[in-house]
């Protein structure tokens, strides 16, 4: 854990060593240990220098330069996507070109309808991919601003983590409040709800039966409404409201029919360029999340309203269709064109399949039965897929190129998350190794289980991440992600002919049979506390439920062992949207299940101002519970961080217990002077003023970190509260609220 700890790696050799025999890890061992039964070798890290304190910006180049060569590669396979003589390339360019040939002059002013009701005729194609560019780039340019800024702030952050490590005394200077329009903006747009308090608790109907979602906050609104204006804009302004110079150079007035056929395109070609946000949005893997530190629960946001759009536009487009074809042949005459043109099956395939994924995504569906909708969601995803590419495609439509890219982020993505998944959880390799998910049932406080997941190797676990657990055992189609609570990495012996060192036969004639020897290599276990709900959580309750009364039916069983499942994990994922290394003064806010959140942040933490590689000098864990023997949970992790913060003392812990009728004749596994025990629901403005008062022992506050993770009324209520404290000091809020469904 500390920098300066040894890691040992062992090899077990055999009493009698054959000679020519060495077993080496990375460098040659020296002769006189081959003479000995058992080898110890020490792999020393490099300790690292309090000066060497390292820069989050220079993290997010790297980022940048993945994310450059993954679209790089992108525009490169869209490129060459096309199987016709022209490329798509060409035919953006060469607008006038329908099916390989000039589109055939239309009369404008014809009142013949039938000239509005097939291809591209009356469509101005050119400016319609105009808006579709304008569009893209657009919001291109604003999430570069959003990069900007976030390599502002971190290299912010990176000056005041040096100047806290190298001079306590410079923490009053990052204490003093934002400038009043700053702090203006920050209160009133960057962290406000839309309306007054509430942001991530839920809304219900009035029975409080169904569920309807979650509002934005202030600042997600504007973007929504700009996006949303945008393709309003796109999609009405510069049509010929006022006509069109007819053939003879005159200003004609514009018929019913070319205003509905010009309508028709734009819509359509706005409904296709919308595609690619509307994956963009919807990645695991999304690398532009990641180095704009924009957060899952934003992405599914913004993903939900894209899909809004395309639909909206995908119905105008095909509404107007029906409008010119009905005005043309009645409503008899609709069966037959589209039974004799594949191109508009195609189109009404892809409608059908828009329609369905309405249908099923209304929120009160969706939350009710999520795995049902998930299915059909990915089933009418490659429908329309599917339907969309043929209707360019047959057509040739230029704007098939943005299809082209929404297929190629939909199957890459699923694509990176099968290869990560086999990698990381070495289902394929030299030794075959799989993964197990160890459960425990915490017998103690409310339903839960403590998930611990053995890994095949050495996982690099960062603070705040979350991943998702696949178990076939209780769901072969599901997965769902959970934040990991902590990470050990052990020693685990393995055969020498499994492990990855390096066997070297320097000349003896005996052969030398690998699988009489062994090694211990590290394992890093990840542990993950989960909540009791329905379904999934509810089927991994109920089997360690089982476990458990086998094990209270025999307690004289000697041999017993939590039920070991086959497992896989997917991640991790984090949106490294914040880091708490340059603030002196650390608040973290957990309801509930919540507590896995902070755990991870508090433990790095402690470790590195051991070191003094961050600024941290007080650390305060505010806990809202329901019972007191919910401590249970995380207990063995406490005790973990009270002896990393022995020393110091600068961690303290509060914990809230909302029913203290429960309390009665319980007892706990912690307690003593570390933990204060509060009896009802915590006043937030209380607890930040507290934090902003100098402290005894730690001195001048400094800049001050909040950071809230739990059900949607905590969030809002610490929200709230920090809004309300921002004139007296430097406040940064932050929060973790994973909405999934």
């Amino acid at each position: 854990m500390h920098s300066n700890l040894e890691t040992p790696y062992f090899v077990q050799l055999p009493l009698e060593p054959k000679p020519g025999f060495c077993c080496h890890l990375g460098r040659a061992l020296p002769p006189e240990s081959q003479d000995l039964p058992r080898l110890h070798i020490i792999k020393t890290p490099r300790r690292i220098s309090s000066s060497k304190i390292p820069c989050r910006a220079t993290n997010m180049i790297f980022d940048v330069r993945r994310l450059f060569f993954i679209m790089v590669a992108a525009c490169v396979s869209t490129a060459f996507a096309s199987n016709d003589d022209e490329t798509l390339w060409k035919r953006q360019t060469d607008h006038y070109l329908f099916k390989g040939e000039p589109i055939p002059e239309i009369n404008w002013t014809s009142p013949d309808t039938y000239n509005f009701t097939w291809g591209l005729a009356g469509v101005d194609n050119f400016e319609n991919l105009e808006f579709g560019h304008n569009l893209i780039t657009t919001l291109g340019s604003i999430v570069m601003i959003i990069l900007v800024y976030r390599f502002y702030l971190a290299h912010l952050h990176h000056i005041r983590l040096i100047a806290s490590v190298t001079s306590p005394a410079s923490a009053n200077y990052f204490a003093q409040p934002l400038s009043p329009v700053l702090r203006f903006l920050q209160k009133h747009i960057a962290i406000a709800p839309l309306f007054k308090t509430r942001y991530n608790e839920p809304l219900y109907s009035g029975a409080g039966k169904f569920y309807l979602g979650v509002l934005p906050s202030r600042l997600n609104a504007i973007f929504l409404f700009g996006y949303i204006l945008s393709n309003v804009i796109y999609c009405t302004y510069m049509l010929p409201w006022n006509g069109k110079v007819g053939p003879d150079n005159k200003l004609h007035a514009p018929t019913k029919a070319s205003l509905i056929a010009e309508f028709r395109g734009r819509t359509g070609v706005m409904a296709v360029v919308n595609l690619v946000p509307l994956f963009l949005c919807m990645m695991r893997n999304n690398y532009i999340g990641k180095i704009t530190g924009i957060s899952f629960s934003t992405w599914n946001l913004y993903h939900r309203w894209a899909g809004r759009i395309v639909v909206i536009e995908s119905f105008c487009h095909t509404i107007a269709w029906m409008i010119n074809q009905v005005d043309y042949n009645g409503w008899s005459g609709i069966g037959p064109a589209i039974r004799e043109k594949r191109f508009l099956q195609m189109g009404l395939l892809g409608v059908i399949s828009l329609f369905l994924i309405l249908v099923t995504s209304v929120a009160p569906l969706r939350h009710a039965h999520y795995q049902v909708f998930l299915g059909i969601h990915q089933v009418c995803i490659a429908m329309f897929l599917s339907g969309a590419w043929f209707h360019c495609y047959i057509d040739q439509l230029p704007h098939q190129i943005y299809v082209n890219v929404a297929i190629g982020l939909w199957i890459g993505e699923r694509l990176h998350r099968l290869f990560n998944i086999l990698r990381k959880n070495k289902i394929f390799g030299k030794s075959w190794n799989i993964t197990t998910a160890e459960l425990q049932l915490t017998l103690s406080g409310e339903d839960a289980v403590r998930v611990s997941v053995r890994m095949p190797g050495v996982w690099n676990y960062k603070p705040g991440q979350h991943a998702y657990i696949y178990m076939p055992r209780l769901s072969w189609t599901q997965s769902h992600p959970f934040s990991m609570a902590w990470s050990t990495t052990t020693m685990e012996s393995i055969p020498l002919a499994e492990s990855t060192l390096a066997v070297v036969d320097s000349g003896s004639s005996e052969k030398i049979d690998p699988s009489r020897y062994y090694v211990e290599e590290p394992r890093t276990t990840i542990h993950f506390v989960i909540q009791r709900h329905a379904g999934f959580t509810n089927r991994l309750f109920l089997q360690a439920s089982e476990n458990a009364r086998q094990y209270f039916l025999d307690p004289e069983m000697a041999e017993h062992k939590p039920p070991r499942f086959l497992a896989m994990v997917e991640g991790p994922y984090s949106s490294e949207s914040y880091s708490f290394d340059s603030f002196p003064t650390v608040l973290f806010v957990a309801g509930g299940a919540g507590i896995t959140h902070p755990l991870g942040f508090i433990r790095h933490l402690l470790i590195a101002s051991a070191e003094n590689l961050v600024a941290t000098r007080r650390i305060k864990l505010v806990w809202i519970i329901r019972d007191k023997n919910n401590c249970g949970w995380i207990s063995d992790w406490l005790e973990e961080l009270w002896h990393l913060d022995a020393d110091r003392e600068i961690l303290e812990v509060e914990i809230y217990v909302t029913r203290p009728d429960k309390m009665k004749d319980r007892r706990t596994r912690m307690g003593g002077r570390k933990i204060k025990w509060m009896v009802g629901r915590p006043q937030h403005e209380i607890i930040i003023s507290g934090m902003l008062a100098p402290h005894k022992k730690q001195g001048p506050v400094g800049a001050l970190a909040v950071n809230a993770c739990g059900s949607g009324s905590v969030c809002d209520g610490v929200r709230a509260a920090v809004r309300e404290k921002l004139h007296e000091a430097r406040i940064e809020y932050s929060e973790e609220s994973f909405s999934w469904s």
